[in-house]
């Protein structure tokens, strides 16, 4: 069972913005599953062995999305999934043949940082080749970006 969590998108074209709302009533059987957006078998793999087979809402609505290259903005409660509602896309992304810095994830602590990435190499534990570094030690910002590339 899904808990319903209160959550907005804001989705970004050109200078316009619309916003969405987490439509009430919402429950277990309207919500899409990994499978249906036609993710990578690798990443379906990670995200089934974490115990997931259907999206939250912020993430149902915000990893169709960003596939398509939209920009958003999303605000949701801790505990909705908001990792996996960029960091999917992020992995889907990721061209395996370009050896540069693909992504840069930034967070404002370094516990959120190690989160996300723990949460990454799980999504991505059967994309071999990928290489994910938390950079908190290493610099000295209030920020501690993540960074992630095919090597």
């Amino acid at each position: 069972f899904v808990q319903h969590h209160h959550f907005h998108i804001l989705k970004l074209k050109g200078m316009t913005a619309h916003m969405i709302h987490d439509p009430p009533g919402r429950t277990h059987d309207d919500l899409h599953t990994p499978q249906s957006v036609n993710l990578d078998e690798r990443i379906l793999r990670g995200v089934r062995e974490m115990g997931f087979d259907s999206f939250t809402p912020i993430q149902e609505q915000t990893i169709p999305s960003l596939l398509l290259g939209e920009d958003i903005i999303g605000q949701a409660q801790t505990g909705t999934g908001k990792t996996a509602a960029f960091g999917i896309p992020i992995l889907e992304k990721i061209d395996p043949e370009d050896k540069n810095v693909q992504a840069v994830i930034l967070c404002p602590t370094r516990e959120l940082a190690m989160q996300a990435a723990d949460e990454m190499r799980k999504f991505s534990k059967y994309m071999h080749g990928i290489l994910l570094r938390s950079l908190f030690d290493f610099l000295s910002i209030s920020y501690s970006p993540i960074f992630l590339r095919f090597i």
